[in-house]
């Protein structure tokens, strides 16, 4: 088609759509369209929007920079779980090494401080640990003490449809043991949660602590043969974080 020619098409645009889907919709008749025409003209209309699409080139450089965008959201938010995975795997290996260094007494520069630090914990921690396994021992005793004396105070009311009843003072006595039990394992029980939680918390400032040593024993690389291995897995750690950095970096 020669170059003039096109210059006369006029252009189109949403207004020019809109304008004539509303005068065809008036020039409709009252009694409505046969089935195939709203069809039809349902592929006028997709056909003049993507004519229009083709023809803007703004409006397509707009549509591509929004979905290239989307995806690389979608690829940053995918890389940065990795990253993510990699950093929680490398803080697992330092503690690991920092365990295995402060088990052994490994002479290392700028540890002796660090060194004290986690006995600190580990002495607190134990002695939590101790309270702990005392309060569980003592609510199995009195859990037992509680069936004993449950078992005894039924034993006993069976004998009221007897001719030999049970001493009444007995009875009593027994429904106070019960209630002073169960009065000793509810303190007991606190007790337990609030030494489960100091445990927790304790364990958690030891492994920072691990952690830190772990990072300086893997800057000063001891030569120690049980340790090898700890390194071959830090340095691939280190190098699937310094990848999934630099993609990150890329897609912005």
């Amino acid at each position: 088609m020669p170059a003039k020619w096109i210059n006369t098409i006029p252009r189109i645009n949403a207004v020019t759509i809109a304008a004539a889907l509303q005068t065809t919709m008036e020039d409709l008749p009252s009694q409505g369209l046969p089935y195939w025409t709203l069809w039809l003209l349902l592929c006028v209309i997709l056909m003049l929007v993507a004519f229009i699409f083709l023809r803007d080139k703004d409006l397509r450089q707009r549509v591509d920079f929004f979905l290239s965008g989307a995806k690389r959201r979608m690829k940053r938010t995918r890389i940065r779980m990795r990253l993510n995975k990699a950093k929680s795997k490398r803080s697992d290996l330092l503690r690991q090494l920092g365990g295995l260094c402060w088990d052994s007494r490994l002479s290392i520069p700028r540890t002796a401080s660090l060194m004290l630090e986690i006995d600190g914990w580990e002495e607190k921690r134990l002695s939590r640990q101790s309270g702990l396994k005392g309060a569980l021992a003592r609510i199995m005793e009195l859990q037992r003490q509680q069936d004993e004396s449950r078992a005894r105070l039924r034993s006993l009311l069976k004998l009221k449809e007897t001719d030999h009843p049970a001493e009444p003072r007995e009875i009593h006595r027994l429904k106070d043991e019960e209630r002073r039990i169960r009065r000793e394992i509810r303190v007991q029980d606190r007790k337990i949660r609030t030494d489960q939680a100091a445990v927790k918390h304790l364990e958690f400032e030891k492994g920072v602590r691990l952690e830190a040593l772990g990072d300086l024993a893997d800057e000063a690389r001891p030569p120690e043969p049980g340790l090898q291995d700890l390194y071959v897995q830090i340095d691939a750690v280190n190098r699937s974080i310094l990848h999934y950095l630099n993609e990150i970096e890329k897609l912005f």
